[in-house]
Order: C-alpha cells, then sequence, then structure tokens
C-alpha cells in the first residue's frame, strides 16, 4: 500500500514538472518573439556598467536589435571585447566604449559633458553599474565603514 501511494505521488509530481516546464518554455518562446520584434534601429544607448552581467547582456540585445550603444566601464580590455564582438545590423550603427570610474562625480559630469556634446542623441540610457559597497576599495571608501552613519 505504501509503495503504491509512494509511486502515485512520484507519477503525480513528474506530470506536475513536466506542465510547468511546458508552460515555462511557451512563455520564454513568447517572450524571444516579442523580443526579436523590437527595432531600435537609429537609436543610441549608453550603458554604464556593461562591461559584464546583466549590463553586458543588454548591451548585446541593443546591438542585436539595430541601436548604435556606447558601453561605459571601468575595464577598458573588457570594453573593447565587448564592442569588437557586437552585431552591427545597419552602416549607420556605431558602437563605443568610454572607460569611467562611476564612483566619480568629478568623472561622471565630465562624461555627461561628453555624451551631451556629442552630435547624436542619447535615447536610452541603461544604468548596471556594480554596488560600490558590495567590494570596497581603499581608493573609493578610504573608511571601512562606507556608510556615514555605521550600523551597529
Amino acid at each position: 500500500m505504501f509503495w503504491r501511494s509512494l509511486l502515485i505521488a512520484a507519477a503525480a509530481a513528474v506530470v506536475a514538472v513536466g506542465y510547468t516546464y511546458q508552460a515555462s518554455m511557451s512563455q520564454l518562446a513568447a517572450a524571444e518573439a516579442a523580443s526579436a520584434a523590437v527595432s531600435m534601429i537609429g537609436k543610441h544607448a549608453v550603458v554604464v556598467g556593461g562591461t559584464s552581467g546583466i549590463g553586458h547582456g543588454i548591451a548585446l540585445r541593443l546591438a542585436q536589435a539595430g541601436c548604435s550603444v556606447t558601453i561605459v566601464g571601468r575595464s577598458a580590455s573588457r570594453g573593447v571585447a565587448i564592442v569588437e564582438s557586437m552585431a552591427t545590423t545597419t552602416e549607420e550603427q556605431k558602437h563605443a566604449f568610454l572607460k569611467l570610474d562611476a564612483f566619480s562625480l568629478k568623472a561622471c559630469g565630465a562624461l555627461a559633458g561628453q555624451l551631451g556634446a556629442a552630435d547624436k542623441p542619447l535615447d536610452l540610457l541603461v544604468l548596471s553599474l556594480a554596488n560600490p559597497n558590495a567590494n570596497p576599495t581603499p581608493a573609493l571608501h578610504p573608511n571601512p565603514h562606507p556608510h556615514p552613519h555605521p550600523r551597529p
């Protein structure tokens, strides 16, 4: 009796997992189709933090959709490599990398001035940079407690 109940429960679990998998794959296919239909041709995006993680993925997807992408980040080697690998769908599409320490207000002001003076208007700004408190460096946080009022 116990084994029979266990077998029925296992079969029900397999059916539930199969149904959930099928439903999620159907939703994924719908999302991919909707994403593929988006056109960003003629648009210009700046992706701050585009040299890794989700920012990298967003930059690649924008390029695939026809957007000209400027990646902003600290790692010039990663930024240049990503720009070189990005797809271009039109001749007008241009990609670039700008080196920036986004935790420096002075550097951010200079970048804003540079982007504002550019010939191409900015259509999309993506901020996906890392949390400066996640991995503080002495140059960014000389104080071991980066918050003005350390928590007890």
